[in-house]
């Protein structure tokens, strides 16, 4: 069993293996840790550590298996870097005033909530892992199309158009 599927067996038996300040920390609430994995735990400390910090990651708890499809999509991202095929955009036109703290706010908080947007896929030995970060702060890049507008018609919707399919090209 390699680390990284013993780090997530202790997680799904709810054992979590925190990195603080270089030093591994153990919450056992169900006190279920038996000592042959203590001794492994201590035996293999430094590569823990090097596993997490590697990961970007601070406990076991971030850790998981790849399904086959996200196996597939690693894989299509590391023949073709960058590549923003599988990118999901849309677009909507607001009017009136924006509160754009309070729309960064509500993005990240969604983040936030929900795990699948902090996850990232990462390589150990060979093998592909996922793990997702403890926080995720959105860059929001905002474009002002206001001057496209002056034109008129379809040539300024045209050009409005063109702008968007080149953002949806950036991985």
């Amino acid at each position: 069993m390699s680390l990284v599927e013993k780090l997530v067996e202790l997680a799904n038996d709810e054992i979590w293996i925190y990195s603080i300040d270089g030093a591994l920390k153990v919450n056992d609430v169900e006190k279920s840790l038996g000592e042959l994995d203590k001794q492994y735990l201590k035996r293999n400390k430094e590569n823990i550590l090097k596993l997490f910090e590697e990961l970007g990651i601070q406990s076991n708890s971030q850790l998981g298996y790849t399904s086959f499809q996200q196996r597939q999509m690693w894989l299509m991202d590391r023949l073709e870097p960058g590549n923003a095929r599988y990118n999901m955009s849309f677009k909507c036109r607001l009017q009136g005033d924006l509160d754009k703290p309070a729309l960064k706010r509500a993005l990240n908080s969604l983040v936030d909530r929900h795990k699948v947007l902090r996850t990232v896929y990462r390589e150990w030995e060979g093998e592909v892992y996922q793990s997702a970060k403890w926080r995720a702060e959105l860059k929001i890049t905002e474009v002002d199309l206001s001057g496209y507008r002056h034109e008129g018609g379809e040539a300024s919707e045209l050009r409005i158009q063109k702008k968007i399919q080149q953002e949806d090209l950036v991985p």
